[in-house]
C-alpha cells in the first residue's frame, strides 16, 4: 500500500473483500486482517485498547 499511513484502525473494501489495518502511532506496530469474518472479529476486540496493554513506544525515544 502506497502513500502516507495514518495511525489507528482503517477498514476498506466493504463492497468486496474487507481489509482492516491497525497501525500504532507510538511504536509502529501493524496488524492486517482480511475477510468479512476476520475483520468482524478483529474490530470487536477493540484492537487499539488490546495493543495498548503491550505497547512499547519507540517514537521520540532518545
Amino acid at each position: 500500500m502506497n502513500g502516507p499511513w495514518t495511525a489507528g484502525l482503517q477498514i476498506r473494501g466493504l463492497d468486496s473483500t474487507p481489509i482492516a489495518d491497525f497501525l500504532c502511532g507510538r511504536c509502529g506496530a501493524h496488524k492486517r486482517v482480511t475477510g468479512r469474518t476476520e475483520v468482524a472479529k478483529f474490530t470487536s476486540t477493540n484492537p487499539a485498547a488490546d495493543h495498548a496493554k503491550r505497547c512499547t513506544p519507540t517514537v521520540g525515544a532518545a
